[in-house]
């Protein structure tokens, strides 16, 4: 600074921007804390699928890499399901529910050896096959009914005596069995025909 900068203290802080003395402090607002577990779980699942798709990605090079065959429906079968258990992992560690997470805690139980190390095994019998539980009908005439429907065979046979309750008709109820009776009309009780007339 030359000597003419000293003698104007004015000048010399010039182009200094001067900021507050006291602190400005933001309030935060407060947010809806269902809005803020809604965002993050979205934002949680929006991160877990990206994550499974670069793994199944990932995956297939792989295994294309090793020359396996992934065009057989049976490798998309494999395939899905291991991936969808990546899914369930991935979703486990932010505390969110899918439905493979349920599969693999009642099939994998977890067993600590003696030296303290935690395996795992997967018990098969605790997986329920469907297509393997049968069972019996009550009888064959029920069985035949629910064959027939299932194939959309469906017949149906009343087990009453169908009279339709017109407006000209009588109905008088018998008052011992509280019975209704519907009197038909008779043929002459009709309306009169043109050769009638």
């Amino acid at each position: 600074m030359s000597e003419d900068d000293n003698n104007k203290p004015g000048e010399a802080y010039k182009n200094i921007i001067l900021f507050p003395e006291n602190k400005m402090v933001r309030q935060p607002k407060e947010t809806d804390p269902k809005a803020t577990r809604k965002m993050r779980d979205y934002q949680a699942a929006k991160f877990v699928e990206a994550a499974t798709d670069e793994i199944g990605l990932d995956l297939v090079r792989r295994f294309v890499q090793m020359g396996l065959d992934t065009k057989q429906d049976v490798f998309t079968k494999d395939l899905a399901l291991s991936m969808d258990a990546i899914r369930g992992l991935l979703y486990r560690q932010f505390n969110m529910k899918h439905p493979i997470q349920k599969v693999v805690d009642d099939a994998v139980k977890l067993r600590m050896n003696k030296t303290g190390v935690v395996t795992a095994r997967i018990e098969y019998a605790n997986m329920t096959d469907e297509t393997s539980a049968t069972t019996k009908p009550l009888n064959k005439p029920v069985s035949d009914d629910l064959n027939d429907r299932n194939n959309g065979f469906f017949q149906f046979t009343e087990d009453f005596e169908f009279r339709p309750d017109f407006d000209n008709n009588e109905q008088t109820e018998n008052e011992e069995d509280k019975t209704s009776y519907v009197f038909l009309p008779d043929d002459n009780d009709g309306p009169p025909s043109d050769t009638e007339k």
